[in-house]
């Protein structure tokens, strides 16, 4: 969830590292899944404290 992804990526930077988040949509259909989603909100809303400079630009 939320939590465990925040301690990820806090964890990870605290020892100079970098989180890659895999998001991509389904052979099929071409949606995202819902899990990726939610990567994506989360990011949106806590780009501003992960990156030295804001948000990360669009």
């Amino acid at each position: 969830g939320r939590e465990a992804l925040t301690s990820l990526v806090r964890d990870t930077a605290a020892d100079g590292g970098n989180v890659l988040l895999n998001v991509g949509p389904r052979g099929e259909d071409a949606t995202i899944p819902a899990e990726q989603r939610l990567r994506l909100a989360w990011l949106a809303e806590e780009a501003g404290a992960l990156t030295p400079d804001g948000p990360i630009p669009a």
